[in-house]
Formats: structure tokens, sequence, C-alpha cells
């Protein structure tokens, strides 16, 4: 399945997302976006939804 967020756009609605991934029992999730140089921000933008998402930082490993 794919779900796709156009952080441009404004921020998606994290319990639209959190509902999306219990639907299709998500247990490996794959970012990707634009390369940093056609959107530096967009980094950034990804770390504060996934913190967001799943309240804690997503670079802890536990």
């Amino acid at each position: 399945p794919c779900y796709c967020v156009d952080l441009a756009a404004g921020p998606p609605d994290l319990e639209d997302l959190r509902q999306w991934l219990r639907e299709h029992r998500v247990r490996v999730l794959n970012v990707a976006g634009p390369r940093a140089s056609g959107y530096p921000e967009g980094a950034e933008q990804t770390s504060r939804l996934l913190l967001a998402l799943f309240g804690r930082d997503p670079s802890s490993s536990s």
C-alpha cells in the first residue's frame, strides 16, 4: 500500500495516517521524497511529522 503526503501543502491529518497504518498492518514504513537540493526543508519537515506520528525521536533505537 502507498500513502502519499505532500508536506508542501501542509501537515497531514495524523489520525487519518494512524488509521491507515493500522488498517494496512504496516510493519515497515518506507519514507521517500525529493532530493534535498530541490526541497531543502523536506528532511526537517519529515522528521517533525514522524516524531508527531510516533511520539518519539524517529532515530531512537529504544
